[in-house]
């Protein structure tokens, strides 16, 4: 009995493994992306083909590596936690933590440290989710447009694993 037990949770292991969720329409995607919009020229893309590699690494080699359950980051702007609707936590959201420490960042999403009114009303939202709550043709295409950003965006109908949400500290 103990081996037919082991041989059905190896069974079901590697049938885990082998089918786990991954990306696998990006071509597609891609071309539709190059083909109606234009390549951001604030960014490294030389050519079209440049900006192909790029989305195609990414897909591969970072989101389809990504764990079954993910972590992402996002700082927003209220005036105190209890305002804070977690229906309404927003989908676009950072792998690396330290992204959303990044002045450069900042500034890119709208919040500078010139506007001194706002640093005291950011908070940092922390989120589990399933990988396949990431919209991959909405993530591509802002890797696509805002490659600097580095981020990742939800579907609407994502359904947070766990989250936490905390005082940012820039300093």
């Amino acid at each position: 009995m103990k081996d037919l037990k082991n041989i059905i949770k190896n069974t079901i292991r590697d049938y885990l493994i082998e089918n786990r969720y991954t990306f696998n329409n990006y071509d597609e995607i891609i071309d539709d992306i190059l083909l109606n919009h234009e390549i951001d020229m604030s960014y490294e893309f030389n050519d079209i083909e440049d900006a192909r590699d790029y989305l195609i690494e990414f897909t591969l080699n970072d989101l389809n590596n990504l764990p079954e359950e993910v972590t992402l980051y996002r700082v927003i702007v209220v005036d105190d936690k209890s305002n804070i609707d977690l229906n309404k936590i927003g989908l676009h959201y950072v792998l690396n933590k330290n992204k959303i420490y990044d002045i450069d960042f900042l500034y890119t999403i709208g919040i500078s440290s010139i506007d001194n009114s706002k640093l005291d009303k950011l908070w940092c939202i922390e989120l589990i989710v399933n990988k396949n709550d990431i919209d991959l043709n909405k993530t591509l295409l802002s890797r696509f447009m805002y490659p600097e950003e580095e981020e990742i965006t939800l579907k609407e109908d994502f359904k947070p694993i766990d989250y936490k949400i905390e005082k940012y500290e820039l300093y």
